[in-house]
């Protein structure tokens, strides 16, 4: 059975898809080698791996080469889980994303060379007190996901610096009453001691005011779509998604697409316009956080192995 994830609920409507050149090229008269990591063997995966590491010594340029090798691998939802129980889906995987497993499989892979120990990172930002069961998945990516992401460092919440005197804030009041009566996420079956009930609020960048801000965002930031409070939803975060700018300075997002059914890049302005679209759940605005280059990460998860 799979979990409920928040995030399939952005509704896009991909109208330009970017198809990009694949990570690994094949030499002059060779065979073309696989560009998508589930099209390669782990002997492939791991060379790609530790060359992208040793080629860019910025996370935003492993981040960039690395999650080019996921385009256009099909979209699932929920397809993570704890590989046994309640949630029986495998706990890695590079074959099918949702969009914050593709955010989050990416971060991992540009934390770490090696490909054996990416899983060990991956559970470590999935999981509260790094107990990997349904109940302490981080399911909730406003009330949960972020907030734990940003104590331990591995995000920095950046959308004031780039939106200036144009931020406004977004809250969420996760109440108990609000949870009970919750439309979205009914299916999500957590005790609620599990739940992070209290007042969450995210700085945004209006849609009006994203066109002339967006030459500030830095390459390599992850892009949450934040939505108007509504009294039947427990997130306000609906879709995530890595914004990237290229050697050209074309602006996209690379994001796993509900939609598209896929893993796309979409020019940031195509996705300004049809958020921008008249719809039943508002989207307030973006919010933008920066992906932190946290060298401890992977000495806490080698000793967490070991014990």
């Amino acid at each position: 059975m799979a979990c409920f994830r928040t995030l399939y609920l952005s509704g896009c409507l991909v109208l330009v898809v970017l198809l990009t050149e694949g990570l690994v090229s094949a030499a002059h008269g060779e065979a073309k080698r696989p560009t998508r990591f589930d099209k390669m063997d782990f002997a492939e995966r791991k060379a790609v791996l530790e060359q992208t590491h040793r080629e860019e010594s910025l996370l935003p340029g492993r981040l960039l080469k690395l999650s080019k090798a996921f385009l256009n691998t099909p979209y699932v939802l929920s397809p993570l889980g704890e590989a046994k129980g309640v949630d029986p889906d495998p706990r890695f995987r590079v074959d099918a994303f949702d969009c914050t497993t593709f955010v989050e499989t990416a971060i991992v892979l540009a934390y770490r060379s090696d490909w054996s120990k990416a899983a060990d990172l991956l559970d470590h930002l999935r999981y509260n007190h790094d107990k990997i069961d349904f109940n302490h998945r981080r399911h909730l990516i406003t009330a949960d996901w972020i907030p734990k992401l940003q104590e331990e460092g591995v995000l920095s919440d950046i959308t004031a610096q780039i939106a200036g005197k144009s931020t406004r804030k977004v809250k969420l009041n996760l109440s108990k009453n609000r949870w009970r009566k919750r439309r979205i996420a009914r299916s999500l079956d957590v005790p609620e001691q599990q739940i992070p009930f209290g007042i969450y609020s995210l700085p945004i960048i209006p849609l009006q005011a994203l066109s002339k801000k967006a030459k500030q965002i830095p390459s390599g930031t992850l892009v949450n779509i934040v939505r108007l409070p509504s009294r039947f939803s427990p997130v306000i975060v609906t879709h995530q998604g890595l914004f990237f700018r290229d050697d050209k300075g074309r602006q996209f997002v690379r994001h796993a697409s509900p939609v598209a059914k896929r893993v796309i890049d979409e020019p940031l302005s195509n996705m300004i316009r049809r958020y921008r679209k008249p719809r039943k759940w508002g989207v307030a605005g973006i919010n933008i956080q920066a992906i932190n280059s946290l060298e401890y990460l992977e000495e806490l998860t080698d000793a967490q192995t070991q014990r």
